[in-house]
């Protein structure tokens, strides 16, 4: 998460865009490097079975050593084209990575902008069931269950971190299906803001994450920073870091009241 493409930073309408742009042209060149692939083997197809079948006739016609010559340039050639189809390959693969992850970051924005009416953790915390598909049924069967939401706010980690949010597998008297998953996609941590979300918000947050990783060996699956307004600041730092822990950070825009 959190890459920018032409400029644009990640709450940009036009990403999705660029990035399926980018994909179809990436998938394009790939068809047409294909039909050379086939162009270049059909000869080699065929003189393989000239010398298969023992075509004397024909052997003699085009010489064993014009044969092989040819056998060998075509050989190069399509190799050659299989180095540049495999690395469009994993160019294509990078584009749809990135292509999913703006998806994926969009919806789950877009979801706990919607579950939510006002900026509060018990409403994060019940918008995150609600958003987030891989937690989500098992983290709504315990609310309904137990309707216990305060385990997961205000949680300590160690003796100096106190995460307003936190959903992670070590969090005792969960349910074994819900810590399994959580297991599996790893901890959902998040950040309240009662004003704007800056760029030294972002580090300050990035800074806690990495003390949490280092401390539960725990893997990260969702980091996400809430406050009344994101400064454009913030979504630079996400977009252009080279840091990973900043660049998975997942930052939403909520007012305090929802009018």
């Amino acid at each position: 998460m959190g890459r920018i493409y032409s400029g644009q930073t990640s709450r940009s309408p036009v990403m999705p865009t660029s990035y399926a742009y980018q994909a179809s042209q990436l998938i394009h060149g790939i068809s047409k490097r294909l039909i050379l692939v086939i162009i270049f083997l059909s000869p080699l197809f065929v003189l393989s079975t000239i010398d298969a079948l023992r075509l004397t006739g024909l052997k003699n016609i085009l010489g064993d050593q014009v044969i092989d010559n040819t056998v060998v340039i075509f050989s190069g050639c399509l190799l050659i084209l299989v180095v540049f189809l495999f690395h469009s390959l994993l160019s294509s693969k990078k584009i749809l990575n990135l292509w999913a992850d703006v998806f994926e970051r969009n919806s789950i924005i877009a979801g706990m902008n919607i579950s939510m009416n006002k900026l509060s953790k018990e409403e994060a915390l019940t918008a995150i069931a609600e958003s987030v598909e891989e937690i989500g049924q098992p983290l709504r069967r315990y609310f309904s269950d137990s309707r216990d939401l305060k385990k997961f706010i205000d949680v300590p980690v160690g003796k100096e971190i106190i995460f307003d949010v936190l959903l992670d597998k070590d969090i005792r008297g969960i349910p074994d299906d819900l810590r399994n998953v959580l297991t599996e996609y790893g901890a959902v941590i998040i950040k309240i803001e009662s004003g704007m979300v800056d760029a030294d918000k972002v580090t300050t947050f990035s800074r806690l994450l990495l003390r949490y990783a280092k401390e539960t060996k725990n893997h990260m699956g969702l980091p996400v920073i809430m406050g009344e307004d994101i400064s454009d600041s913030a979504y630079n730092l996400v977009n252009t870091s080279q840091n990973e822990i900043i660049k998975r950070i997942v930052l939403v825009e909520k007012p305090l009241v929802q009018s």
